[in-house]
């Protein structure tokens, strides 16, 4: 099936996802949930679905950040079919979301679509996607320089909360400290060890000699405008998170990159 076809038979989950994620803003977790999440047994602990007074919406998904790149995936499809309403409802939703990273990627994908577009009708979608990961890095670098700045001037903002951002600094202190002796050409991962940042977790992993040939071929994976929205939000979000262990969301992702763009013709 096309990835329009996906998601228009999807359409009625889209509707109750987005209808319980609403009511999770408004009265918070039902009962089960808050003991799911107070019992410890999640990736996310209790402190993390509780960020200053405010619910981290999550509806059916297995986490905000699933939710928000659910929402990702929906902006396209209503920008597909011209619908202004349901981009506009979809990006309202993804703020109520709340996935700070994914919004981040979000915007740049988006800018780069609407560059192409308009002022680059003949260039490779493969040097756009090179280009987002270029400038996803450059807003990773400079939220992690200013972020802790941002963060004092809304102190009672969800969305510019210094802990997080401050944990950014201390994620590169760590992981130079974990891989300056071998030169970042031995593996050095630990179970022990989370970076929330996939490019450090692979470069821990498989060397710095793994991370150009990940690299090339996720900008391989960008074929035409779907695909590339899809890896573009991949290369953004994973300077933000450990995205390459979550099924849910690498699924999502997957769904909107690897689809049939259009229907086969029958002759």
């Amino acid at each position: 099936m096309t990835f329009n076809v996906i998601l228009a038979k999807f359409f009625p989950f889209f509707l109750l996802i987005s209808l319980y994620a609403i009511y999770q803003n408004l009265f918070g977790y039902t009962q089960v949930e808050l003991n799911w999440i107070k019992s410890g047994l999640g990736q996310v602990s209790e402190v993390g679905y509780f960020i200053r007074d405010d619910i981290r919406p999550i509806s059916f998904l297995a986490g905000t950040p699933e939710l928000t790149i659910f929402f990702c995936l929906y902006f396209l499809y209503f920008y597909r079919r011209k619908s202004f309403l349901g981009c506009i409802f979809c990006l309202s939703m993804m703020f109520v979301s709340g996935s700070r990273g994914v919004i981040v990627a979000f915007w740049v994908a988006s800018f780069l679509m609407y560059f192409k577009a308009r002022f680059w009708h003949r260039g490779s979608y493969e040097v756009l996607a090179l280009v987002s990961l270029v400038i996803n890095a450059g807003v990773y670098f400079l939220l992690t320089i200013v972020g802790p700045a941002v963060a004092l001037l809304f102190p009672e903002k969800r969305l510019f909360v210094f802990g997080t951002f401050n944990a950014r600094i201390e994620t590169l202190l760590a992981f130079y400290e974990n891989n300056k002796n071998v030169n970042f050409m031995l593996p050095t991962a630990s179970a022990e060890i989370v970076y929330d940042n996939s490019y450090l977790s692979i470069v821990s992993m498989f060397t710095i000699f793994g991370l150009p040939i990940f690299l090339y071929y996720c900008l391989k994976a960008s074929k035409d405008q779907k695909s590339f929205f899809a890896i573009s939000l991949f290369l953004g979000y994973a300077f933000y998170a450990d995205v390459i262990y979550s099924y849910y969301a690498m699924f999502l992702i997957f769904v909107c990159a690897f689809s049939r763009n259009y229907s086969a013709r029958v002759y």
